[in-house]
């Protein structure tokens, strides 16, 4: 039983590492972004910069949330699932 608890906690961990990497990346990343708005004609050339950078923030921030969700998801669900079979060995334990 106690390395279920292990297994569960590690896979957690590992998934909410990968939260922090992301946003680690991400800030990373937004020190690069301009947010200036090129008009001039002399400024052409930086927009397929700011386009390109503005979909890999796109990227960065989907999979961020993705794995953020993720993490309270199986966080959600081994808590559930430790009070359940907590509740079961009590209950059994007590008859």
């Amino acid at each position: 039983m106690p390395t279920t608890w292990l297994v569960s906690f590690i896979g957690w961990v590992a998934v909410t590492a990968g939260v922090i990497v992301l946003a680690t990346y991400r800030k990373v990343l937004s020190r690069e972004e301009c947010d200036v708005l090129h008009l001039r004609e002399s400024e052409m050339p930086l927009v397929p910069q700011q386009e390109e950078l503005a979909h890999r923030l796109e990227k960065v921030d989907f999979w961020g949330k993705v794995l953020t969700i993720a993490s309270v998801a199986y966080a959600s669900c081994s808590a559930r699932c430790s009070f359940i079979r907590f509740g079961a060995r009590v209950s059994l334990s007590s008859e």
